[in-house]
């Protein structure tokens, strides 16, 4: 994570992990910017009112921007009556009228899926990014000038924005790029509501244009869900769920439909935030986001909407982070062909989306029918230092790219082996080189249009997202054996490539990590030396006398290997080595476990 915004955020925040802290740790470290961008007036209470009470308890500077004035039904006296709604609605948990904007863009009502965008849906999927669209209301932005609340283009330019792709990209990245926002809170691009994919695509989108001309700027964007999705496309209309006693305690937010099957994000690896002072008790009567959320009156006009938007009071509140240190958000491409005629660019690989067809076709790199020998380099004016590249693959299962060499402008090269045929990252750490190109070629492939759906790389010392804490970092490390000091069993958990561990000669050798304490296990990364293991063991334990396989390996061939897992967790976690791959021991130079 970058710094830390507050308590709020050193303290209250999660790792990505997503382990709760306490709620009554230190004083606020250091203030930031807060930006919020919200679809439509109340979305910015339900997903991250308590984000925004912490923020202002903690004296973070804090802003608002709604992007569509929500006028699908009722006109424009519906949207003035919304924007009116959510500024007294804001000022009831302590957000500056003046900190509060509207863009003022229209709405045209619910979008059942991808086939159907709805408003804003359409402007971000314009192939025309001037053509003007209209809405129920008109073709321009509005704001309610009667409270003092104009459209953010009419206070800037003076005049009202068209509706088209254009301006509301220039209206998001201009507030955006003037107010530099430390962290960006916004939907998520799996939000069943097209209103709110198209809202955090265009953040994504206005914060790498900015990035582009800024290599500097690199805020976090934290992305939520408000409407979940059913595997078969439906939204889950039983979540949140819904509170049925008003004075029982509150309870915490559950997975948001079929998430794993809508999307490549893990509940596990959210950030989970507890509400905040005043916002943490029942009942709801005197709850201070129930209260705010009660001043939305346009929007709880039945029994249904009072208690949906009732069920927005959790005990916490949830994010996925993003990271925009990425510098290859900066970089030039060049690729040994694309599909132009879909739009799967180069570019693509580089736009900071992670996924790719069938979620997002258009997000994606895809040669015109290359396989083996394809590939996609990214270079740089002025040269980089990079210790880490993140590579993902296609996410459909069709083509998958099972190998590839990674190519450095010093002369070195680096072989990766299968990337994960789901879309997730595969992290490779090196150490630092000095660079102002890196090329990606395929070497082994299945599938007949190879490509990947991004393509990131990481200065020294940058944070990454994905996928984690290396929790070996922390660990104690031992082993059978060592060849000496100098292979001791520490340095294969010590961050760094150029030492390693090295077993005595022998056929069976083991090294374990004891964690400390018992810990979720979901990847395990093993960096081979040409003394690896051919067959070997990945062993769990509690207690460190019974030991359970979490994974049987045999026939393996050395260098980068990763395991994944569900549902595991220990405090040791033992790579025991029962054959070998040369006339050597075994020797490791990395051994990470997320």
């Amino acid at each position: 994570m970058k710094g830390s915004i507050t308590v709020f955020l050193c303290a209250f925040f999660v790792s990505a992990l997503g382990l709760v802290c306490s709620a009554q740790a230190a004083e606020p470290v250091s203030g930031e910017k807060i930006l919020v961008v919200a679809p439509h007036e109340d979305d910015e209470m339900l997903a991250f009112g308590g984000i925004m009470r912490q923020a202002l308890i903690c004296g973070d500077e804090l802003r608002v921007v709604v992007v569509s004035n929500g006028d699908a039904e009722g006109g424009a006296e519906k949207g003035k009556t919304r924007i009116a709604e959510t500024t007294n609605a804001l000022l009831k948990i302590g957000v500056p009228r003046e900190a509060v904007i509207f863009l003022g863009y229209g709405d045209t009502g619910w979008a059942v899926s991808g086939l159907h965008p709805s408003f804003m849906g359409k402007l971000y999927q314009s192939t025309d990014p001037e053509k003007i669209y209209s809405s129920h209301v008109g073709s321009s932005t509005y704001g309610n000038p009667a409270i003092g609340k104009d459209d953010y283009h009419f206070t800037v330019y003076g005049e009202h924005g068209a509706y088209n792709r254009t301006t509301l990209l220039g209206d998001l990245q201009r507030l955006i790029n003037e107010y530099r926002p430390d962290r960006i809170y916004t939907t998520s691009i799996y939000d069943y509501h097209w209103g709110h994919k198209a809202t955090g695509l265009f953040t994504n989108e206005a914060v790498v244009n900015i990035k582009r001309g800024d290599p500097s700027y690199s805020p976090i964007l934290g992305s939520s869900i408000i409407h979940a999705m059913l595997t078969n496309g439906s939204q889950d209309n039983n979540w949140p769920k819904v509170i049925t006693d008003p004075n029982a305690a509150l309870e915490s937010f559950t997975p948001p439909g079929d998430l794993h099957a809508n999307s490549p994000l893990e509940w596990s690896d959210r950030i989970t935030v507890p509400a905040p002072v005043g916002m943490d008790q029942a009942p709801l009567s005197g709850n201070l986001k129930y209260q705010a959320i009660q001043l939305y009156q346009s929007q709880l006009g039945s029994t249904f909407e009072k208690n949906y938007l009732a069920s927005y009071v959790k005990s916490d509140e949830f994010y996925w982070e993003k990271d925009y240190s990425n510098i290859a958000l900066c970089a030039s491409v060049t690729a040994s062909s694309e599909n132009t005629g879909t739009g799967q660019t180069g570019e693509k690989a580089i736009d900071g989306v992670t996924d790719g067809n069938p979620r997002f076709p258009d997000k994606e790199w895809v040669t015109a029918g290359e396989g083996s020998g394809a590939w996609i380099q990214l270079n740089w004016e002025k040269e980089h230092e990079i210790d880490r590249i993140a590579l993902y693959d296609r996410p459909n299962s069709v083509e998958w790219v099972q190998g590839l060499d990674l190519t450095f402008s010093d002369g070195t090269t680096l072989a990766v082996g299968a990337l994960p045929n789901n879309g997730k990252a595969k992290i490779v750490s090196f150490p630092s080189k000095r660079v102002t190109w890196v090329r990606a070629t395929i070497n082994k492939c299945q599938g007949m249009n190879i490509g990947l759906a991004e393509f990131e790389v990481y200065e020294r010392g940058a944070q990454l997202s994905e996928p984690g804490e290396n929790l070996a970092l922390e660990g104690l490390v031992n082993a059978s054996s060592m060849q000496n000091d100098s292979y001791s069993a520490i340095y294969a958990c010590d961050g760094g490539y150029d030492t390693r561990w090295a077993s005595k000669t022998g056929e069976t050798a083991w090294i374990c990590v004891d964690l400390l304490e018992q810990k979720p296990i979901k990847r395990i990364v093993l960096n081979w030396e040409k003394a690896y293991a051919k067959d070997f063991d990945i062993e769990t334990s509690s207690d460190g006398m019974t030991w359970e396989v979490l994974a049987n390996v045999t026939g393996a061939g050395g260098g980068e290997q990763e395991y994944q897992f569900e549902n595991a967790s220990a405090r040791y976690v033992r790579i025991s080595c029962k054959s070998r791959g040369t006339i050597y021991g075994y020797s490791l130079w990395e051994f990470q476990i997320y």
